[in-house]
């Protein structure tokens, strides 16, 4: 999961759940446990949980944050970033739910 990645997984989820299930409440429900896993395994990359440690060199990263903002495309120093890097890049949590309802809404018209 990163940031470059997970909207357009986010959006394909949503499509799927649009057109798979009826509308109401169990997209709703669909839509809550996707999004809280998304986020949930997101955010767990970004702090870089012990239980996951290992998990990073698979996407060519050296780290779950590195992941997380790069996708394994470019290095960065943990080290050095900024108060306000951390909260622009965990603000982009609150845009996961609306990318699964992006998908959700395409697959509806």
């Amino acid at each position: 999961m990163s940031f470059l990645l997970d909207p357009p997984l986010l959006a394909a989820s949503g499509a799927v759940t649009g057109a798979a299930l009826p509308d109401g409440r169990p997209q709703q429900i669909a839509g809550a446990v996707t999004v809280g896993a998304f986020i949930g395994g997101s955010l767990a990359l970004y702090m870089n949980v012990p239980q996951i440690v290992n998990r990073w060199p698979l996407f060519g990263s050296r780290s779950g944050r590195e992941f997380m903002i790069t996708s394994g495309i470019a290095r960065i120093n943990e080290r050095k970033i900024t108060k306000a890097q951390h909260a622009g890049a965990l603000s982009l949590f609150a845009l996961y739910p609306l990318w699964f309802e992006l998908g959700r809404r395409v697959v509806k018209r």
